[in-house]
This record gives structure tokens, sequence and C-alpha cells, in this order.
């Protein structure tokens, strides 16, 4: 869970390269405590980016990570980027019914048993 991770695991996902990588938070008001994050690193030659999301597992199901993927797909959109691309679980079908509703293409990974590929073009 978020309450048990360190200073230093969080710190991870906010102190950013901001040349090659970007992270929105959302934090619930009231309490300061973060609800979930989206992080996108581009590729070396700034056409390609992976993306990496954390909810908070109480949260799934309420419309968060689509906002989040929203924010991270447009975001990829106004640097340029052609391609948007995570692994995610295969066993993670609500993440995989998601990036298919969002326009992902879906693949096994040919590296990792248990791991689908998603992979969102973005521009021409």
């Amino acid at each position: 869970s978020f309450k048990d991770r360190s200073h230093a695991f969080f710190a991870r996902f906010t102190q950013l390269d901001y040349a090659r990588a970007m992270a929105f938070i959302t934090i619930e008001e009231a309490t300061g405590i973060m609800l979930g994050v989206v992080r996108l690193h581009t590729s070396a030659n700034f056409e390609t980016a992976e993306y990496a999301i954390l909810l908070r597992s109480d949260l799934k199901g309420r419309g968060l990570g689509w906002l989040l993927m929203q924010m991270i797909i447009e975001y990829a959109r106004s640097e340029g980027l052609r391609v948007l691309e995570g692994q995610v679980l295969a066993e993670n079908t609500t993440m995989l019914h998601m990036c298919s509703e969002l326009g992902f293409q879906i693949g096994a990974d040919p590296n990792e048993d248990g791991i689908s590929v998603v992979t969102l073009r973005l521009a021409p």
C-alpha cells in the first residue's frame, strides 16, 4: 500500500529529468495523500515513450486511471511523440480493457510470460 512506502519510493516519481520524463500525480485535497501517479519516459530519439501507472488499490475502477491515462496521452501528443507503450500484467484485464478503449494495440510480450505490451500510435 502507499502508506507503507518510503520517501525515497515517492521521490523516484517526482524527481524527474524534465527533458525526457514527466509525471502526473493525483493527491487527495483534504488529506494530501497521493492517490495515483502516471509517469512517462521518452526514448533517446524522442519519438517513443514508455508509461507506467500506479493507483491506490482501493480506488481502482473509479475513473482515476482513465483520467491519468488521458493526461499522459495528451502530454505525449503535445510533445510530438509518435508512440506510447507500456507493459501490463496479462491478468490485469481492467487495465487492458481501458487501454483497448483508449486505442492501444495489445499483444503478448515475446520476452516475458504473463505480460502484455500495449502500444498507442500518436502520430503518422
